[in-house]
């Protein structure tokens, strides 16, 4: 397996992970949704009731307790969402749209750091070109002068950047050779 699908591979299994900790956090969300009221033997105004749940099976039960989960993390409402009913309800709440929150940061920090280590090499050449495009510039160069220099960097480094003095610094004397 080479380094480029060893790195496609750990790439996909830590989008997977990042997605099944957000699902487990929709599920567990969803489960205390339904738990806090099923240990206050369903109260007349709690939302079990209110949505007439009470004699549905697990996977209905369930989908509902994950939908309002999920409306109350991504501060979504489609009408059938009401207010808390008492302080137990709200704390629910106020906890599923802080863990919502926590979920945003951690989807956005993943994100930028995935797109950030994408590819090192390209992201290094990029910089060291537009230094150069900087200098030429500064240094008033002739475009045809500026057009060869940016050719001959294309050519020799092929759109990535490496520091060979380090990598053969690093490496030994029969692999040097």
């Amino acid at each position: 397996v080479s380094n480029a699908n060893l790195e496609v591979v750990r790439l996909f299994f830590r989008i997977l992970s990042l997605f099944m900790m957000i699902f487990l956090l929709c599920h567990w969300n969803g489960c205390i949704q339904y738990f806090v009221p099923m240990l206050e033997e369903f109260p007349t105004d709690c939302w079990v009731r209110k949505e007439n749940l009470m004699n549905s099976t697990v996977i209905v039960k369930y989908s509902w307790g994950v939908f309002r989960a999920l409306s109350q993390m991504i501060a979504l409402s489609y009408g059938s969402m009401d207010a808390p009913t008492n302080y137990i309800e709200m704390w629910i709440v106020m906890v599923s749209m802080v863990s919502g929150c926590m979920m945003y940061t951690i989807l956005v920090a993943n994100a930028t750091t995935m797109i950030a280590t994408l590819d090192p090499a390209a992201k290094e050449y990029k910089s060291k070109m537009s230094r150069l495009e900087h200098y030429m510039a500064f240094m008033k160069l002739p475009p045809e002068l500026h057009l060869r220099i940016s050719n001959y960097y294309q050519a020799r480094y092929g759109g990535k950047w490496f520091d060979e003095k380090y990598i053969m610094d690093t490496i030994s004397s029969s692999l040097k050779e």
